[in-house]
């Protein structure tokens, strides 16, 4: 296993979101709203299988959907944002994100 952080970012109101790595549920969050001071909603470590999985990220709430591949050989933070238009929008990255 693998420790990966995924930040619930932009456009979250009250939702609830779902998180499975390689087809296991990973996390799970509900009530889930943004703080529009700092951009972010939550901050979580959650373990992953290592290696190359697919991560999906659902807000149920929203009737959204997207997976994204990712590499736990490296570091690995995930930030989650909800688009004006409903979609999600997942970036990968191997630093951390940053917040005012």
């Amino acid at each position: 296993m693998a420790e990966i952080t995924i930040d619930l970012q932009d456009g979250f109101k009250d939702d609830t979101v779902t998180v499975s790595a390689g087809g296991r549920e990973v996390m799970r969050e509900e009530g889930v709203t943004t703080r529009f001071q700092i951009g972010m909603a939550r901050s979580l470590q959650v373990a992953v299988p290592a290696g190359e999985v697919t991560l999906e990220v659902e807000v149920s709430t929203k009737n959204a959907r997207a997976t994204v591949p990712i590499d736990t050989s490296k570091p690995v933070f995930v930030g989650v944002s909800l688009t004006t238009e409903g979609e999600l929008e997942i970036r990968v990255q191997e630093r951390l994100f940053g917040y005012m």
